[in-house]
């Protein structure tokens, strides 16, 4: 059964005047803790269609594409962009990044590489199943002379290094590699350090991983122009359900990664940002009861109807889906399940987090805040036939971000 916001309201409120008063305190502080969604900037595109031939993001005379394609086709000439008056004002508003995510039955890890024009930066953090604790470091560079990335997902090198800590994300045909070294990571438990909590005590460790990702030619994932205006425009390319194989080191200890059971996502990004953003973003990779792969990349943000990277995977297959709601919880609740839907009933997801983390930075007139959650997913979705498809347990990602930066 679909609830719309309005109806979602107005059942809480009547909750709270029944219960003891407390379902509208918890209401307000949800929405309070969400962003709010507007039309204030975003251009939408006139209709959403497929992109199926390659070609330029940024026509001759400095319009965007529109559309989503299912492989990375087009080129992504952003230096050819005409949407200010001098080349430097506009590379002061590109931005680019890779971030891979890769899932074991022991770990949750991410690694991204990131270029924004005061700096480039890498991330790292490792979630520990049996322990329930999350690690994360970061190392920075000058953004100039800029890091090699790779010019677009279809192939090339992501290279950061900083001497005790490198990163080099390498894509060859079919096939990613990921190869990251840090000489000397952190094993605070971030979230108990954020708290000043026992187990928050700074130490270090090595952190090594040696992975490689396969993305077969015949598998779709999903590619969309996002704009700005209609001269100003950014890329994302997200690939899902990539089977790996490899080892991590972390903690003196070693982690096998098979086929059978560890997969990886790709978050690809380039363009010229808006300065403020914001997004819901539901995402999982894995394997259904049937063996075959499953997936998908869901959610919505500065444009708050539409999205043109909303997809669902099986056994490499794409069905598009349009828009979404999603209806995470509230911070006095942080476990309660959070629900995913579009609405053409394609989707009906919930998501129970197991390990919430709370981003709250501030540096000047900057900022970013949010709650990004691992867990699981259970509902249906609908299937590349026109069935459905019941999800179990499916292990992901669900986050809300606000950034201004």
């Amino acid at each position: 059964m679909m609830i719309d916001r309005r109806e979602f309201m107005r059942l809480c409120a009547g909750a709270a005047a029944f219960g003891a008063g407390m379902g509208s305190f918890f209401l307000k502080r949800a929405l309070a803790d969400m962003p709010v969604l507007d039309d204030s900037y975003p251009f939408f595109c006139p209709e959403l269609i497929e992109i199926t031939k390659p070609g330029p993001i940024i026509a001759p005379d400095g319009s965007c594409v529109c559309g989503w394609a299912k492989r990375p086709i087009l080129e992504l000439n952003f230096d050819d962009a005409k949407f200010a008056p001098s080349k430097k004002e506009m590379k002061k508003a590109f931005k680019k990044w890779d971030m891979y995510h890769v899932y074991t039955p022991e770990l949750a890890m991410q690694f991204l590489v990131a270029w924004i024009p005061y700096a480039a930066f890498f991330n790292a953090n490792i979630y520990v199943r049996a322990t329930n604790r999350f690690y994360e470091d970061t190392r920075f560079l000058p953004a100039n002379p800029e890091i090699e990335m790779m010019p677009d997902s279809g192939g090339g090198r992501t290279v950061f290094d900083a001497g005790a800590a490198k990163a080099v994300f390498e894509v060859v045909g079919d096939t990613h590699r990921l190869s990251v070294r840090f000489d000397s990571f952190s094993t605070a438990d971030k979230e108990a350090a954020d708290l000043n909590l026992s187990g928050g005590e700074d130490s270090r460790t090595s952190f090594n991983v040696d992975a490689e990702m396969s993305y077969p030619a015949d598998h779709a994932s999903i590619a969309g122009v996002h704009m700005t205006n209609p001269r100003r425009c950014h890329y994302g390319h997200k690939i899902n359900c990539m089977e790996t194989e490899g080892s991590v080191e972390f903690g003196g200890n070693v982690y096998r990664m098979s086929r059978e059971n560890s997969f990886a996502a790709l978050d690809f990004g380039r363009g010229h940002y808006p300065k403020k953003m914001f997004w819901h973003w539901a995402t999982a990779s894995g394997r259904h009861s049937d063996g075959k792969l499953i997936g998908f990349n869901l959610g919505f943000g500065n444009s708050p109807k539409n999205t043109t990277e909303n997809a669902l995977f099986y056994d490499g297959k794409l069905t598009k889906v349009n828009a979404v709601e999603c209806l995470p919880p509230p911070d006095s609740d942080p476990e309660r399940p959070c629900l995913v839907r579009d609405f053409e009933g394609l989707v009906d997801l919930s998501f129970k987090p197991i390990k919430t983390r709370r981003i709250d930075t501030k540096i000047g007139s900057g900022y970013s805040r949010g709650r990004p959650s691992l867990g699981l997913y259970s509902g249906v979705i609908a299937s590349p036939d026109g069935g459905t498809l019941p999800v179990k347990d499916l292990f992901g990602l669900y986050e809300w971000v606000d950034s201004n930066w």
